[in-house]
């Protein structure tokens, strides 16, 4: 079970990454790493066990199921994790509207 410090953890991790990464969509980041380890869209595809024009479309800004991501970055020899960033007042009022609203019967 994850705990409250461990999310704090990630968190605090997730937070000294630079804004161009974090705010780079998954196929921007995909594609950067890629390069890096200079690897071929179509070895990567091989290696993922997907088309290369998948790997080009999803670079592109296809999206795609968490499990294609992580098939990928494996690929890489990297882990795709997911880390909640910053906090969205705006969308965390609409949903404790909602679940107020909920609990009221309406």
């Amino acid at each position: 079970m994850i705990e409250r410090e461990d999310l704090e953890m990630a968190r605090a991790a997730a937070e000294r990454l630079p804004r161009a990464w974090t705010r780079a969509g998954p196929g921007a980041q995909l594609r950067a790493l890629r390069m890096e380890l200079d690897v071929s869209q179509k070895v990567l595809a091989a290696a993922a066990g997907m088309d290369a024009s998948r790997v080009c479309r999803l670079e592109r800004g296809d999206d795609a199921p968490l499990e294609t991501w992580r098939r990928l970055y494996q690929a890489l020899g990297c882990e795709a994790v997911l880390v909640p960033l910053g906090e969205d007042e705006e969308a965390r009022g609409l949903l404790k509207d909602m679940a107020e609203q909920r609990l009221a019967g309406g």
